[in-house]
């Protein structure tokens, strides 16, 4: 019987960069972690934490990073559009900052597939990234997912009517992408290759939490960060309030409008799309960690359950556990369901039991006085 793993821990380490608003994080080959700031600035901080240098500033907001097949930074600037950057000496090209001749207002977070496309979010075609809670208080959900193919001069949109385009991730084999919609906490499913190529579908719905960055980790796992708990008076706006009142939210005070709360929270999913419910029955089972520590138990990185219980709570923990087995049961009964109708119909083509079981009898008397 093989005994259970021990948790192994690693210090989480906070780097400051010297900017404000450090958004996404990409590494490098060599361990470097770039990351854009609110000032227009892109940080390259060395693996040890020790070095950190400026390598470029975009003029505008960057948001999401990633890998170009040639080597090179892609950058999601929120007012600039879709940007590269050269790693050598910081220079910025645009690819692309329209779509259909009008210009982006809000280009958010990208994810590249192994042929070259990109992937990306314009989180709203109303407000920009200064009024980014106007558009969750209006519910505007013009948010879109946007692919550019290599070599295309125009990106086009595969997925709109969004709420709130937020992270981009794709799977392990780039057989899908999936976007993260922040007001409705919700990840949506594009497929991109087989029978489903160009559908989509959930991909985890009713999450515990306003989704943000999302990105496909070294495990094969989508990590997912939160930007806040669930909050009430967003909800009751989007589907309760009626319009007066969401217009007199959208122009009251900022102190009186519905606002992020500051707290840490990431989850993980597998390509099934219910990893977060089975890792949380997992982490309410691990024990807690102490300080600002990460388990690594049984080769997954799992957080430790005192993060969980701040984000989550220990009520919740067990009710997301109880649905995962709900779920996962429906699925097995599916499964069977499905299994069961191919032995039914093979043997509806027997015919009568006791005629076949008669002959099988007679067969098998045959068979004996031959071989006496």
């Amino acid at each position: 019987m093989s005994q259970p793993q021990t948790p192994q821990t690693r210090t989480l380490t906070v780097v400051p960069v010297p900017g404000p608003g450090a958004e996404d994080v990409l590494i490098g080959h060599d361990g470097t972690a770039y990351t854009g700031t609110k000032d227009g600035s892109i940080f390259a901080v060395s693996a040890d934490g020790q070095q950190i240098r400026r390598i470029a500033n975009t003029g505008g907001r960057p948001l999401g990073l990633e890998w170009l097949p040639e080597g090179r930074l892609l950058v999601c600037d929120a007012n600039r559009g879709l940007l590269t950057v050269a790693l050598a000496d910081g220079t910025i090209e645009t690819l692309t900052d329209s779509v259909g001749g009008r210009r982006m207002r809000f280009c958010n977070n990208a994810a590249v597939t192994d042929d070259g496309t990109i992937w990306f979010t314009d989180s709203s075609t109303k407000w920009g990234i200064e009024e980014w809670k106007s558009d969750l208080i209006e519910d505007t959900r013009s948010g879109r997912l946007l692919r550019l193919a290599p070599g295309r001069p125009d990106p086009e949109v595969v997925l709109d009517g969004l709420c709130f385009a937020n992270g981009v991730a794709k799977a392990p084999d780039s057989s899908f992408v999936v976007v993260a919609e922040t007001g409705t906490r919700r990840l949506n499913r594009l497929w991109i290759t087989g029978d489903r190529a160009g559908t989509s579908d959930d991909f985890a719905t009713d999450l515990p939490a306003h989704p943000d960055n999302i990105a496909l980790g070294s495990d094969g796992l989508i990590w997912v960060t939160y930007a806040s708990p669930t909050d009430p008076a967003l909800t009751f706006l989007q589907t309760k309030a009626k319009p007066w009142v969401r217009t007199a939210v959208l122009h009251a005070p900022e102190a009186l409008k519905p606002k992020p709360k500051r707290t840490a929270r990431v989850a993980a999913y597998g390509v099934n799309g219910i990893g977060l419910f089975l890792m949380l029955v997992t982490f309410a089972h691990t024990a807690g960690l102490s300080g600002a520590e990460i388990g690594i138990a049984g080769g997954t990185s799992v957080l430790a359950q005192r993060i969980l219980e701040a984000v989550f709570g220990d009520q919740a923990v067990r009710e997301m556990s109880a649905k995962a087995r709900k779920a996962l049961l429906a699925r097995v009964d599916a499964l069977y369901a499905g299994q069961r109708q191919r032995f039914i119909a093979t043997l509806d083509r027997v015919g009568d039991v006791d005629v076949q079981a008669a002959r099988l009898d007679a067969a098998a008397r045959d068979i004996a006085e031959v071989t006496r």
